[in-house]
């Protein structure tokens, strides 16, 4: 069977296309025709390609690829217009990314295509998930979720490690009243109304508030969240998991409404004490004289032990104070 050729487009109609325009017989895969792009591109010169069917399949797709190829191609032949990405090898060596939109003409007997080089696109968006991780492992050392938030569509997009800290799984649809519902219900109402503040014209918020999470537990996040635009209003923010920071604080209130009562309760029996011994002193004497020393011996220190009525001299420290030294030899006690 005799291959048909079509007339090439006129001279200089396609130069400086950067993309691969061709055509190749149906039956027996030969390229009839092949823009030069295709040498500008990729390297081989324009007389490889229509030299042998095999050409394309054989030297320019990369073997492991080549099946993936082959099938976009058998696609078009079956009467459907095709898109398939694969690499290929350079005549140079190189590896490039293309993009192959391959469809039916004059009946099948021929295939038409626009070939295209996404290798800048590949490598953007490779780059791109690759700082995408790098944050996401950064959010996750550091537990800080990050969100955007589209007010118009009532849209929230959520950083993995914000699904984390709400406990939920990644990708889980979100809205502001699904958030609202995860805020602990004594905030709840007090984070509706920052929001809607910013709405109606603030510039942002940073407010500490509580969460429940999906499994039930009860985690302290610190906000954040900032106008990013008007029309259409949209919102961006953080949120830092706090609960350590917040149960530490809470821990050292406990220890001094603790010292505080202890404190109290020495005090009081110490006055009780004091009480009893002057009572029994005015009891036991008239020698007005004797009396008075005996009460002042009983108010002031003993010896190996304070005033009858001294009080703890400070408060227990849960952390040592912001940039004070390492105690060591000689500090005092």
């Amino acid at each position: 069977m005799t291959e048909h050729r079509s007339d090439p487009p006129p001279p200089g109609l396609l130069e400086g296309l950067d993309a691969i325009v061709w055509e190749a017989d149906a039956r027996s895969g030969r390229f009839t025709y092949v823009s030069p792009g295709a040498e500008a591109i990729l390297g081989y010169p324009l007389a490889e390609w229509t030299a042998s069917p095999g050409f394309w399949a054989e030297r320019v797709v990369h073997p492991d690829d080549r099946e993936r190829a082959e099938a976009g191609r058998a696609a078009a032949l079956r009467g459907a217009a095709a898109e398939t990405e694969y690499r290929a090898r350079t005549a140079d060596g190189r590896v490039v990314w293309l993009i192959d939109r391959t469809h039916p003409a004059e009946g099948g007997a021929r295939l038409r295509g626009v070939t295209t080089d996404v290798t800048r696109q590949k490598e953007t968006e490779a780059a791109l998930r690759a700082r995408e991780a790098q944050l996401a492992g950064a959010q996750r050392l550091a537990r800080l979720g990050s969100w955007e938030w589209d007010a118009e569509a009532d849209r929230v997009r959520w950083s993995d490690e914000m699904y984390h800290l709400f406990g939920m799984e990644p990708g889980t649809p979100v809205t502001l009243e699904s958030y609202l519902e995860r805020v602990f219900p004594d905030d709840r109402e007090r984070v509706r109304a920052t929001v809607e503040d910013v709405l109606r014209g603030g510039e942002g918020y940073a407010l500490e508030h509580r969460v429940v999470r999906a499994d039930g537990g009860v985690r302290w996040l610190s906000a954040t969240g900032a106008v990013v635009s008007r029309e259409p209003p949209r919102l961006a923010g953080t949120a830092l998991d706090v609960t350590e920071r917040r149960d530490a604080e809470d821990r050292e209130r406990e220890l001094l409404r603790a010292w505080a009562a202890r404190v109290e309760a020495e005090e009081a029996e110490r006055r009780t004490a004091f009480l009893a011994d002057a009572g029994a002193v005015l009891a036991a004497s008239l020698d007005y004289e004797a009396t008075l020393e005996s009460l002042a011996r009983l108010a002031v220190p003993r010896p190996g032990g304070g005033p009858r009525c001294a009080r703890p001299a400070r408060p227990p420290r849960t952390s040592p104070p912001a940039g004070a030294p390492p105690a060591g030899p000689g500090s005092p006690g």
